[in-house]
């Protein structure tokens, strides 16, 4: 199921200039997907693609991770928080009250704030591992994000990455997250 960036700022905290995922189809909800950012220069993110020591409109490394790394928090978040998505329709969050079911997120407002909920957890990106780059994603391209959920171990998860530009694989590594649960304000 493919979400846009409309969808994915309902689950993830990173918001425009700092979201630097366009959009993600999910292959596995909580597993596997494909993150996408097209590289143009329109706002703030033009500034992020003027790397003047090579001279050269590109997206620096670590942008590129953590572009992967919004990717791998999407799909664990959609795995966790999205129930029996209808194709071609807006996903369905479970509330887990007597079974029913509401479009959009949870709210801070929900009565039902158990684990598992949206608002009672956070990720947090503890080791980036391994990554190298052959190649750079330039002005222009559209830069693919592979996750795979690779380990779950207790809170830990590690995904295994690949950065693709029109299907050539130009960068790889891992990233591993710690999904907390966290106490809501208020």
């Amino acid at each position: 199921m493919r979400f846009t960036a409309q969808d994915i700022v309902k689950v993830i905290p990173h918001r425009p200039p700092f979201l630097l995922i366009d959009s993600v189809e999910v292959v596995e909800f909580g597993k596997c997907g494909v993150g996408e950012k097209k590289l143009v220069s329109d706002g703030v993110f033009g500034d992020f693609l003027d790397t003047y020591l090579l001279k050269k409109r590109v997206m620096p490394g670590p942008m590129i991770i953590e572009a992967a790394a919004q990717t791998a928090a999407f799909i664990v978040a959609a795995g966790r928080y999205f129930k029996d998505p209808p194709p071609n329709g807006p996903p369905i969050i479970s509330n887990h009250k007597d079974g029913d079911s509401t479009s959009g997120p949870p709210t801070s407002g929900d009565s039902t704030k158990g684990p598992g909920d949206l608002v009672n957890s956070m990720g947090y990106l503890v080791k980036i591992g391994n990554f190298s780059f052959d190649e750079y994603a330039k002005e222009g391209d559209i830069l693919s994000l592979h996750v795979n959920l690779n380990t779950v171990f207790g809170a830990l998860h590690k995904f295994d990455v690949k950065a693709k530009v029109s299907g050539v694989e130009i960068a790889r590594g891992s990233l591993t997250f710690s999904v907390m649960s966290v106490m809501p304000s208020g």
